[in-house]
């Protein structure tokens, strides 16, 4: 699992170049980021249905 820091700072990243760009200029990047997101939520989801 990515570390918590890589993510903020992929964050972090990303929006500060949609404030440069704009949102239509970032559009494949921010899927990417909330397919990752998506990922991590998935794999905490089941990391807890296993308790």
């Amino acid at each position: 699992m990515m570390m918590v820091r890589d993510l903020v700072q992929q964050a972090w990243h990303l929006e500060e170049k949609i404030r440069r760009e704009g949102t239509g200029q970032c559009e494949a990047e921010l899927a990417d980021f909330r397919a990752l997101l998506q990922q991590i939520v998935d794999e905490l989801t089941g990391l807890f249905a296993r308790s």
